[in-house]
């Protein structure tokens, strides 16, 4: 992906995929990927990144085993805030 500059799904059954890519030094959100992290059923999970362009450009990628989350399986896959809350830190405590 980074080497020919384009975000591209990897199509594969069985297996679940996050892409992000951030571009220059304005913040960006990414919502959505942190529930696949924490998926119980999750048996094997890969993840790299590379930067290019100075630092300008940032390519995440993760793969896991196998796909987590599937519609309905929320609540029995992902595991509710240790304090009870739910905590969204600011802009600013992410360093954006």
């Amino acid at each position: 992906m980074a080497s020919r500059n384009v975000m591209h799904h990897f199509l594969s059954q069985g297996h679940g995929e996050n892409l992000c890519i951030r571009e220059g030094s304005q913040p960006t959100h990414i919502d959505g990927n942190f529930s696949q992290i924490v998926w119980k059923d999750t048996q094997r999970a890969g993840f790299g990144r590379t930067i290019k362009d100075g630092g300008c450009r940032i390519y995440i990628v993760a793969y896991y085993t196998p796909c987590g989350n599937v519609t309905g399986h929320f609540t029995a896959n992902v595991p509710p805030p240790l304090s009870g809350q739910i905590y969204v830190p600011t802009d600013a405590e992410k360093g954006w």
